[in-house]
Parts: C-alpha cells; structure tokens; sequence
C-alpha cells in the first residue's frame, strides 16, 4: 500500500461558466479527489480561484490550495501574432491538498512560477510540500503545462527539456535550512506523447524519465477525442474508443529514486467510466477533456 498519492488532472478551463456546452460539476471532481484518496493534485488550466472555491466546498474543511494565474513571459512582444498566442494561451495552476497529511515547506514559500533556460510559453508552478507525521522529507512537484504553439517537434522537445534542466538545477537534490531528504516530481500535460519524451531524454541525455502512455499501451492514454469525432462514430454505428492521445505523464530521476528504495507508480484513471457511467459526453462537458493521473509513492 502506498504512502502517499499524488494526483495530476487537466481541468480544461476549470471556471464558473454556466451555459449548458461546458458547467462544470464542481462536487464530480471533489468526489474523484477523494475517492481515489488524493493526499495533493497538481491541476492545469485552472482559470479562477473562485472555482477552485467551489471544488473545496465539496470537500472536507481541511482541504487547502495554492492557485497562480500565469500571465505569459514578460520578453514575449505584442508585435508578434504567434507570440501574441503564446501570452493569451497562458492559463492558470493550482495545488490542493490535505492538509491532514501534507504541509507547505514554509509560509514564506508558498508554490511558485520559476523561470527555466530557454524558451518556454508556461513557466513551472512548483511546490514543496513536507508530510505531517511522516518520514523527514519533502516532495517537490513541478507542475507543468506545456503548450508550444507552433507545432513542430523539436519545439515541444526544448520545451520538455528546458523544464528537465530546472529539475537538474534547483529541485532534484537541493537542500534548504532544514536540510530534508527531498523526492522531485515533473507531473501535469505535456502535450506531447510518451515517445517525445522518450525520445528527448536520450537525445539530451536527461537525468529524469518519463512514465505514463506509450504507442502500445492504449489503456494508458489520457486525453479524449473531440465530441464532434465521438458523435459521427455514433452516427456510423461505431462505438469509438473515447482516448484519443497519451499527453499526461510523471517524469523523475529513476535511479535516485531506486537508490533511496523509494517505490513508485504512475497510473490513469478512467473517470469517464469510474465516475460517468461511461457517458463520455457528460465527462467531456462537465469534467474535462483528460482524466487525472495518479502516483503513488512509498518512502518508507
């Protein structure tokens, strides 16, 4: 049994939009935070507080966050049409956890966007969270959203491998005054497949590796098809297989983690059929267009 479980979910523009083509179901996500025992979620696109609010009021009082509204690199020009697409994809971030089991390293450091070398749209939001009663440690999480708009590979990799050399750099084994083991995780939607990730740790020669998805394993993809591509399926007597791509992953140095016999494993849960009855169409409307991930980490 695990010690601790972390989450990772897209939100898709998580807000208080009341029209009937996307409200959400603030109480349906709270329910997948705590039945699948969530300890802390990394969510992306979480684009007001107020609706991360609304999650909290489903949830046991105990149950806290921390939410930044990323506002775009401050050396992208407003001369520029692609880069004027790069500041308005800007979208929000939030951690939420419980604080039962997990607490904010110091008050003075609460999460936080950190800048990266080289060019990326979305900085990090990275926290650093110490468990409550638990081994004298903290877990470091850098919840990423990458989202390069010109779609070309080698783009989406250097964006991937930017946020690899944060890990190297600041969060894989720094130590702070209180000098806790530290275990650093990369989680969130990376907007590329597992074989981009693959790929770019042995070009670059990374330290971190990530997990999650793969060509070959279908039962790991994260992110739907589109509700027009579900619907002519229908139309045509077909039932579709409802995930269209593996974007969500976890990535970590491996072998620090092996040689501090620190267990780890990354799962997908298929909250369309777990917590929709496999109604895709209520999921993508009032969930999101991914399920979240789970990690689950044993440190004892």
């Amino acid at each position: 049994m695990a010690d601790y479980i972390i989450g990772s979910f897209n939100t898709q523009n998580l807000n208080l939009r009341s029209d009937s083509a996307q409200k959400k179901d603030f109480e349906k996500i709270a329910e997948i935070i705590e039945k699948e025992k969530f300890d802390i979620v990394a969510l992306q696109e979480t684009i007001t507080e107020i609706a991360i609010n609304q999650i909290e009021r489903h949830l046991p009082n105990y149950w806290i966050h921390d939410f930044n509204q990323e506002n775009g690199r401050p050396d992208i020009s407003d001369d520029d049409e692609d880069q004027i697409k790069s500041k308005n994809s800007a979208k929000g971030f939030t951690f939420l956890w419980n604080s039962r089991r997990f607490e904010e390293c110091s008050k003075d450091n609460r999460a936080q966007f950190e800048p990266v070398k080289g060019h990326i749209v979305r900085r990090p939001f990275v926290g650093r969270f110490a468990p409550i009663n638990g081994p004298f440690c903290e877990i470091r999480l850098i919840n990423i959203h990458l989202c390069n708009p010109n779609n070309f590979k080698d783009m989406k990799l250097q964006e991937y491998a930017a946020v690899a050399d944060l890990y190297d750099r600041i969060y894989s084994d720094r130590k702070y005054g209180n000098n806790r083991a530290a275990y650093t995780l990369i989680l969130g939607d990376y907007n590329i497949p597992l074989r981009y990730c693959l790929e770019c740790e042995e070009m670059h020669n990374l330290s971190i590796k990530a997990f999650l998805g793969g060509d070959d394993r279908p039962n790991e993809k994260t992110t739907l098809i589109t509700q027009d591509t579900y619907q002519k399926a229908i139309d045509q007597g077909i039932q579709p297989f409802i995930f269209a791509n593996d974007f969500d992953h976890c990535s970590y140095n491996e072998s620090y983690f092996q040689d501090r016999n620190i267990k780890i494993e990354v799962k997908r849960i298929n909250s369309v059929e777990v917590y929709c009855e496999n109604d895709f169409i209520v999921h993508r409307k009032s969930i999101s267009d991914h399920v979240p991930i789970k990690i689950e980490l044993s440190l004892r």
